[in-house]
């Protein structure tokens, strides 16, 4: 019988971000060129990384957009 080494785990990558919820956004095309722009010029080499630091700031800043009277509700 041959003998099966089992290799340990890497402990490379990235570091846990905790949960987190699939979510796909369709953005108008220029709308979108300007936010990957906006992402590459601050640094960010994850998209998603600054969209969620993006949404974050806009919530602390209370300037979501307001509500939308005659709207479905999300998810409706």
């Amino acid at each position: 019988m041959t003998e099966h080494r089992v290799r340990p785990r890497s402990q490379g990558g990235r570091k846990s971000k905790g949960d987190r919820v699939p979510c796909t956004v369709r953005f108008p095309v220029e709308l979108h060129e300007v936010v990957v722009q906006a992402a590459s010029d601050a640094g960010y080499d994850s998209f998603q990384d600054f969209m969620i630091d993006l949404v974050e700031a806009a919530r602390q800043a209370g300037i979501f957009p307001p509500a939308r009277p005659g709207r479905l509700p999300i998810g409706a």
